[in-house]
């Protein structure tokens, strides 16, 4: 559990540094609160793939064993975070606002997702004794089931507004 706690502080600071250029405990804390829904997710979709795997032991130890896998996307976080601390609003704006720099974080995004997944293959493989297509599925379905959670977790907050305003758009519901 440490490695998501951890997680979840690392959120919570990448947030402080990105929106005020320096690290204060009201911006950690509340960015720690606003996304800990990522590592809440993680844990869930563990679990769904350890019992699919009929894992016995020590789920605690299984989670934080798997979670320690979790660096590329701390290097990743730590890197983007620090790079727009450093940046004034009007210049976030103006460098977010590139096409090249899009490319370079979906670049680097992209590398430390299969960086990631690579690691996690070989936990599913070494810790679950999982053969190397089962422990490449394991990654998968978990993968597919936190990522999409997340995906409508994050749309929902604006896709809500759009859902409503088209329901009072197409008649009254009788």
């Amino acid at each position: 559990m440490r490695h998501l706690l951890f997680l979840t502080f690392l959120l919570g600071c990448a947030v402080s540094l990105i929106v005020s250029g320096r690290l204060t405990v009201r911006l950690i804390l509340g960015g720690a609160a606003a996304w800990v829904i990522i590592p809440l997710l993680e844990v869930a979709a563990f679990a769904i793939v350890r019992r699919r795997a009929r894992r016995r032991g020590s789920f605690a130890r299984d989670l934080d064993r798997f979670a320690a896998g979790d660096w590329p996307w701390a290097v990743w976080l730590i890197a983007v975070s620090g790079v727009a601390s450093f940046l004034t609003p009007m210049q976030a704006n103006a460098w977010f606002s590139t096409w090249t720099v899009w490319i370079a974080i979906d670049v680097t995004a992209s590398a430390a997702a299969l960086c990631t997944a690579s690691i996690d293959v070989g936990f599913f493989q070494d810790v679950f004794a999982r053969t190397r297509a089962d422990a490449i599925r394991d990654v998968l379905v978990q993968r597919a089931i936190s990522w999409s959670a997340l995906a409508v977790y994050v749309a929902g907050f604006p896709g809500w507004p759009l859902v409503t305003d088209w329901l009072g758009h197409a008649g009254p519901l009788t």
